[in-house]
């Protein structure tokens, strides 16, 4: 509301601009109608403080953006740098504006029906899990593909489950996706202590663990003693070489420092040499 000291100073403005200029329109609105009139342009309300604005109503506004089909915050910010946004007489900042006048969300807001995934209610833990077994996804990469499909959309689940089941249930992503693979955590417990250095160390292992369960190897010692006696070799190279030709024993393992760990000391000490 327009106090009387201002209705004055107004009065007093356009008295001297009409005495100096001609007769002042009291309906811009009609007078300028060809003229891209706007009352927000036309009073240079877009100079004003959001603060000491008065804006429309959420639900108004609501009204006013939804037909535009904006998508997102992006767009928003897009639309509020269109000159045609000063016409519709609405807060650029309308999460601020309308906090505890109505506003609950962007999706809301905008018509999309997007809700931040702090604000939504998923499905619980276990009844995600049971659903998502359904799926047959056997890995994270192909959840990560599965969280792309259209079909994602209506089932209630999160993008991230670990985080947002976390206390609440998850443990790992063998058990959510029904792989039966251990989690992350326990795998790590289960492998530092093998004292693999690369990625090829671990290859070795998995192809000594494949052979473990085929053959019956010497026992380190014994190993020791067939190599002294039978074979010169003298560096951990010759006997890669070695592990490839026909005549490598079925009762040696390739990757000895691997199948013996408990008792490997080195290459020097197991070629005795």
């Amino acid at each position: 509301m327009i106090t009387l000291a201002e209705y004055i100073k107004a009065k007093n403005i356009v008295k001297k601009f009409e005495k100096e200029n001609g007769k002042f329109p009291t309906n811009p609105e009609l007078i300028y109608n060809n003229e891209n009139f706007s009352w927000v342009d036309f009073l240079g309300a877009d100079k004003i403080a959001p603060k000491n604005r008065t804006f429309i109503s959420y639900d108004e506004a609501k009204d006013i953006v939804q037909p535009l089909s904006l998508k997102s915050l992006s767009d928003w910010r897009v639309f509020t740098k269109d000159i045609e946004f000063n016409d519709f007489n609405l807060p650029k900042n309308p999460s601020d504006f309308y906090k505890g006048k109505g506003w609950t969300s962007w999706g809301d807001f905008l018509g999309t029906g997007k809700i931040v995934p702090k604000n939504k209610t998923f499905l619980s833990y276990d009844e995600a899990k049971e659903l998502v077994k359904s799926l047959d996804l056997k890995s994270y990469s192909d959840w990560q593909t599965f969280i792309k499909v259209d079909k994602f959309k209506n089932l209630n689940l999160p993008y991230d489950p670990c985080k947002i089941y976390k206390g609440k249930g998850w443990t790992s992503w063998g058990e959510f996706l029904g792989t039966g693979y251990i989690s992350y955590e326990k795998a790590k417990e289960i492998v530092h202590p093998l004292n693999l250095k690369s990625k090829s160390n671990w290859i070795d292992y998995l192809s000594c663990s494949k052979k473990m369960n085929i053959e019956n190897f010497l026992s380190y010692q014994e190993a020791r003693e067939y190599i002294s006696k039978n074979l010169i070799i003298d560096s951990r190279q010759q006997w890669a070489l070695f592990t490839k030709s026909e005549n490598f024993p079925k009762f040696l393992p390739k990757n000895p420092h691997i199948y013996y760990k408990d008792e490997w000391q080195s290459w020097s000490h197991f070629l005795d040499n």
